[in-house]
């Protein structure tokens, strides 16, 4: 991948420009390399692989983000700040931007798109540095010289007055901005379709199919490279700018574009980091790999050059090894700080204190996990939304409920007969539920509404019918299943027995001892509440290496209990009888991953956790003793 950067020869960072433009890299420093060509041994007539169309240009990119870009420049108050413009001007035309691309009919989005605009937007207001992010001391001293002067106060305040247009982000870094994001996001699109035409086209030959599959793979990779070349000169402008108005506070003091580089670079790199990946935050590997960034760049800059400088000798290089080693690494960056997000839950005093407790002894560790016990009895597991695009499908799903025990209100059940027996309950709860709404209308006087026509719809098993809540039920029940994996819940238990026991010297082992059954209980109170148990063993790491028949220090239980709460009633009149549920619609999946209190519509503030997870420790039993 390193070899793709030289396509693109060297970078060049111009001037900045008047009133807090921005500075970028002029167009023509930054060629397009063409895309990479199909092999031609696939070229066979049996086997060629389709070529990938694409489907929008990047002539159309450009005259979008012209078109956005002049309508954001007529809209703008310069009375407001850049980032007060962006997302009060622009926020909103992205946001949409980015549904209609991906074809998305709600106004949610993929958790991990939405990290990325969301990421991009940060990064946009950064073009311009606000006053907040400058040294106050630099300000204060701005504040009472102009010009190496004494300005009196009243005179200080007519010349505040005055100052009314704030600096704005220059018209050409807002098109290269805009068109980088666009045409990073028309290539995933696109690339997302051309795997769908490729399996319908090849149907019957896989090896045409993973030909095609892996050209679309390519085009992909090239699109993001040249979408990261574009996101490390904006990073670039952007460091260049806050530099440049750092020094501007105070007059003929050009050095002071040096000062404080940790500061003003760790910020925007992490932030680079996060429209690569599309993340909310950071793991700690990448937070250390920007702080070892940091560190390089400061060893390295010259205190007396200027920021732009700087930039394009030292700075160019690092942030590009950055990017590389983001997209070398992507799928775990992604997984690590889905679990962290995980585990950032847990109440951070808690997970400090286990996290650094220094254990003596057995007894010594039961003395400390006693006085926490009752913090420890109900953590709020929230589920991740950064993976739900890698989830398992629902047939992996199906395939671990085979391999385990269940018991469904509190009776043994085959995992054959559990998707029938689970879909009987869920239907008939929802037709209580329904039921019990038309006798309270009636009995308050009120005329229920009319229920829609029953339409043919499709099952699990494939055959069409016509049961009321066929569709809702069938989504309610595959929400259950997922649940009932002790893929997700057991390596989510793990994870937080890992993260707050396994220090240095300290193994977590997966307990050799069968796991109890899966419980799945559904009444008309708390819906559908799925109970998964696993243990760990606590192992001295030294005592295990040097004895196979080492015992552990202690047992760990763990318990996963998700709740699964029924929809209100206008979902269940809505749903009833429609002959495919928009899981993307009133029901899309983010917003039933994140089970708002009473109501599946809520939106992200005041989201209510629905998955618990319980420890205990227990002492485990040596042989030979009763």
């Amino acid at each position: 991948m390193a070899s793709f950067w030289n396509l693109f020869g060297k970078t060049s960072i111009s001037e900045p420009e008047a009133k807090g433009g921005s500075t970028v890299p002029s167009r023509q420093s930054q060629p397009r390399p063409r895309p990479p060509t199909p092999s031609a041994e696939a070229n066979t007539p049996h086997d060629a692989p389709v070529p990938l169309k694409t489907h929008r240009s990047d002539r159309a990119a450009d005259k979008l983000a012209n078109a956005l870009t002049a309508k954001y420049l007529c809209e703008l108050n310069p009375k407001h700040s850049h980032k007060s413009n962006v997302y009060g001007l622009l926020a909103r035309e992205l946001h949409d931007l980015t549904r209609q691309a991906l074809a998305f009919r709600t106004a949610r989005l993929p958790p991990r798109v939405l990290c990325r605009l969301n990421a991009f937007i940060a990064n946009l207001c950064s073009a311009v540095p606000e006053s907040s992010a400058l040294p106050k001391t630099l300000g204060r001293i701005r504040g009472r010289f102009r010009g190496q002067r004494r300005v009196p106060p009243a005179e200080e305040a007519e010349e505040e007055e005055e100052e009314e247009d704030l600096p704005q982000i220059s018209e050409e870094d807002l098109k290269q901005r805009l068109d980088c994001y666009i045409s990073a996001l028309w290539a995933h699109a696109d690339a997302a379709s051309e795997r769908e035409a490729a399996k319908e086209a090849y149907k019957g030959n896989p090896k045409a199919a993973a030909a095609a599959e892996k050209q679309a793979a390519a085009q992909l990779e090239f699109a993001n490279l040249r979408a990261d070349l574009a996101r490390v000169h904006a990073t670039l402008s952007s460091f260049v700018n806050v530099c440049v108005a750092q020094a501007a506070l105070v007059p003929n003091m050009t050095i002071l574009q040096n000062i404080r580089p940790r500061h003003l670079l760790t910020p925007l790199a992490e932030s680079l980091c996060l429209e690569v990946l599309g993340v909310p935050d950071v793991d700690a590997n990448t937070r250390e790999r920007v702080a070892s960034l940091v560190e390089e760049y400061e060893r390295q800059h010259s205190f007396f050059q200027a920021a732009d400088t700087n930039a394009k000798k030292v700075l160019t290089p690092l942030l590009q090894e950055l990017v590389e080693w983001l997209r070398k690494n992507e799928d775990n960056l992604v997984a690590n700080s889905a679990t962290e997000g995980m585990l950032a839950v847990i109440p951070e005093d808690l997970r400090h204190q286990l996290k650094n407790q220094v254990y003596y002894s057995a007894d010594h560790f039961f003395e400390v996990f006693n006085s926490v016990r009752p913090r420890l009895a109900k953590l709020p597991i929230p589920l991740h939304p950064l993976l739900e695009d890698t989830t398992m499908d629902a047939a992996q799903a199906m395939k671990d409920m085979y391999r385990e025990r269940l018991l469904l209100n509190e009776a043994e059940v085959a995992p054959a007969d559990v998707t029938r027996l689970l879909s009987d309950l869920v239907h008939s709860l929802l037709e209580i539920r329904l039921e019990d709404a038309r006798r309270l209308e009636r009995a308050a006087g009120e005329t229920s509404p009319a229920d829609p026509p029953l339409e043919a719809s499709q099952s699990t098993s494939g055959s069409r019918h016509t049961r009321p809540h066929a569709n809702l039920t069938e989504h309610l029940v595959m929400r259950t299943i997922n649940a009932a994996s002790r893929t997700t819940s057991g390596g989510d238990s793990f994870f937080i027995v890992q993260d707050l026991y396994g220090g240095d010297g300290v193994l977590v082992k997966q307990s050799a001892v069968t796991a109890p059954p899966i419980e799945i209980r559904v009444d008309q109170v708390s819906g559908v509440t799925v109970r998964s148990q696993d243990s760990y063993e606590i192992y001295n790491e030294e005592e295990l290496s040097e004895a196979e028949d080492a015992y552990p220090l202690m047992i760990m239980h763990t318990a996963m209990i998700e709740n699964i709460p029924l929809p209100p009633v206008e979902i269940i009149r809505k749903y009833m009888s429609r002959r495919g549920l928009a899981i993307e619609d009133d029901l899309d999946r983010r917003a039933i991953l994140a089970e708002a209190e009473g109501d599946f519509l809520a939106g992200d503030e005041g989201v209510v956790v629905r998955r618990f997870l319980s420890l205990d420790a227990v002492r485990p039993r040596r042989k030979g003793r009763k």
